[in-house]
């Protein structure tokens, strides 16, 4: 079977979000808004996360551990693990997909609980990655006098030229509506370079600190599409 395993687990919750309701007289069916992180189980509903709760639903149901892992390469390791501390739940959870183990990545062992200087459970090649790039925004964010977040997001450089493939789109419309050959060839072009440009720009959170702006990023098109 070629079908993509991955694939096949995301179609496959995106039809199993909705959670069972308990039968009365029977006992509470196990939670499916739960999300699993290194084989513990967290309920983060009352969670109000910064990346807002588009982030959080992915998790759902699902073991999050390269989610979270992927999220999250350069807050203080300590930090995150007390806060999830707070969610740890003993509450029957279960996964939406039982074949969801989160066996695609091999997770070393914990860097020593306690230690100030713990990192991610990550390989030694990972940890020199995640540091090349921390030197990257760290210059960055001194270059730009902005905080570290704010230069892990869209430059003004970037806003930039997505205005301008938005205006050149934008540009195009008046002429295809008045049947000019050559836009059935430009405007579609335009407009897809913009949608694509913007859609993985706020699929990644890179935008802006703003987890709503990111949603409108990669929702516009669909909202667009049914007017």
């Amino acid at each position: 079977n070629s079908f993509n395993p991955l694939l096949k687990k995301q179609i496959f919750f995106l039809l199993t979000m909705t959670e069972t309701a308990p039968q009365h007289g029977h006992a509470a069916a196990p939670l499916t808004h739960c999300l699993r992180i290194h084989d513990k189980w967290y309920d983060v509903s009352s969670f109000n996360h910064p990346g807002g709760p588009i982030m959080l639903s992915l998790g759902k149901g699902r073991d999050a551990t390269g989610l979270f892992e992927s999220h999250h390469p350069f807050t203080n390791r300590l930090k995150l693990e007390r806060l999830l501390s707070k969610y740890e739940t003993n509450a029957p959870c279960r996964l939406l997909d039982e074949n969801d183990q989160g066996d695609e990545f091999q997770w070393p062992e914990f860097e020593g609980k306690g230690n100030t200087d713990v990192g991610a459970p990550i390989s030694d090649f990972g940890r020199e990655v995640v540091d090349e790039v921390r030197v990257y925004f760290e210059k960055e964010a001194e270059r730009r006098g902005v905080s570290f977040l704010a230069a892990t997001k869209a430059t003004p450089e970037r806003w930039m030229e997505l205005s301008v493939i938005a205006l050149l789109f934008l540009v195009t419309v008046p002429f295809f509506l008045r049947g000019e050959y050559w836009t059935l060839f430009a405007t579609p072009l335009a407009y897809w370079i913009f949608g694509v440009n913007l859609f993985h720009d706020g699929s990644h959170f890179a935008l802006s600190q703003n987890w709503i702006v990111n949603a409108a990023a990669i929702h516009w098109l669909v909202f667009l599409e049914r007017t």
